[in-house]
């Protein structure tokens, strides 16, 4: 038995064992190798797959549909001018397509010296100073188109900051009636929320949320524990002023102060972002249920008087803090 055992436990020869060793060595190494590309692969794929999906949207002038999704949709568009002959269009823009397709900004391209179906050129329409290859303007919110600053065109790097801040979605907090009338009352369609104190950070976004999601609509918040809006006379008498309660606000088509047909209807609903995206829809019709203002509401900060005692004689007399707006 013993030889039998000795037997089966004798060594291989060194140079077989080192060549089994190197052998399985190499294996794993290959498994290894194999694992990390496949994974690799895994990642990069849809990385390209994602940014070759971001092509730049030609603009034909004849196609209106599509002028008038781009310039007034609402949704943030970087328009590129090209030749009128069919030039190449700036790489600047084609690098920058990528990055801003993360943000949710689409990249378009036109002849800026071609006329639209108004008459005019591009350039004329938009007002744009110079209509070459590094010729760029950015549509965003139903607003006037702004053009891209030449020293902004350079690189994509300087390009695609910048783009991403003009595209931003302004939520504005209002604090005076010259900035609620000029940012909100004068709109054609404003979502207003009243509210004692700051949103929470699950009620600002939902209001991102509808925001991005309806970008032709101004918002804004009013902090109704400093400043004093008229229009909460209107509101139920059993509000909780700690609750956000959201007003919908159409502007007059004249858009002056006087006799203006500014219309305002309070949200009913829930605050939630399918709520108030229903709201805003069902709002656009003309036969929604507004009511018509006869004045533009006002927006003011209050203050207080520091309180004082006065005494005069036995009496003593003492003026308050009073709340005045």
């Amino acid at each position: 038995m013993s030889k039998k055992k000795n037997a089966k436990e004798k060594k291989l020869p060194d140079h077989v064992s080192r060549r089994m060793s190197d052998q399985a060595w190499l294996h794993k190494f290959i498994f290894v190798t194999t694992s990390v590309l496949v994974g690799l692969a895994a990642l990069y794929i849809p990385y390209v797959l994602f940014f070759e999906s971001a092509p730049v949207k030609h603009l034909e002038l004849s196609d209106t549909a599509s002028l008038k999704e781009v310039f007034f949709g609402g949704d943030p568009w970087l328009v590129a001018c090209i030749p009128p002959k069919g030039g190449v269009l700036n790489p600047v823009i084609t690098t920058a397509a990528s990055s801003l397709s993360y943000d949710g900004i689409n990249v378009a391209s036109v002849n800026c010296s071609g006329v639209l179906p108004s008459g005019k050129t591009v350039a004329e329409r938009f007002k744009l100073t110079e209509v070459k290859s590094k010729t760029a303007f950015v549509c965003v919110d139903g607003k006037r188109a702004t053009q891209v600053p030449k020293k902004t065109m350079k690189t994509s790097d300087a390009l695609v900051p910048w783009v991403r801040a003009k595209s931003q979605l302004k939520v504005r907090q209002f604090t005076g009636t010259a900035q609620l009338k000029t940012q909100c009352l004068k709109q054609k369609m404003c979502l207003l929320v009243v509210k004692d104190g700051e949103l929470t950070p699950s009620e600002a976004i939902i209001i991102r949320k509808v925001g991005l999601s309806r970008r032709l609509v101004a918002y804004g918040v009013i902090d109704s524990s400093k400043q004093s809006f008229s229009l909460t006379s209107r509101f139920p008498k059993d509000r909780d002023p700690t609750v956000p309660t959201v007003v919908l606000i159409k502007a007059a088509a004249n858009g002056t102060d006087s006799d203006s047909g500014t219309s305002v209807q309070l949200h009913k609903g829930t605050f939630g972002v399918s709520s108030l995206q229903s709201a805003i829809d069902g709002a656009a019709n003309d036969d929604a249920p507004f009511t018509a203002l006869k004045k533009l509401y006002t927006c003011c900060r209050c203050f207080f008087f520091a309180a004082m005692t006065l005494r005069l004689l036995p009496v003593n007399l003492s003026l308050t803090s009073i709340r005045a707006c």
